[in-house]
């Protein structure tokens, strides 16, 4: 899997769960009708708030990982290269 592709998608789903906590239909003072056009009220409802928030997670948790990964190939490359010369 690509490095890059993790951060992005992170940073897609954090958009996505702020937006629907800030435009939640139900105690937000920032939530107006006339705010957003009607294709997004679907948006707004606990269930892609909580499937966003599982997403952010589990993309977070690849991106460490993958950053662990990445961090010992350049060491095991490193060694290799410093004990063949």
């Amino acid at each position: 899997m690509n490095i890059i592709a993790a951060p992005v998608r992170l940073i897609f789903f954090f958009l996505l769960i702020g937006y629907t906590y800030i435009f939640r239909p139900s105690g937000s003072a920032m939530y107006s009708t006339t705010a957003v056009g009607p294709g997004l009220e679907a948006l707004k409802s606990g269930l892609v708030f909580s499937w966003g928030l599982a997403e952010v997670i589990t993309w977070f948790w690849i991106y460490s990982t993958l950053r662990e990964e990445l961090g010992g190939a350049i060491a095991k490359q490193r060694a290799k290269t410093e004990n063949d010369e």
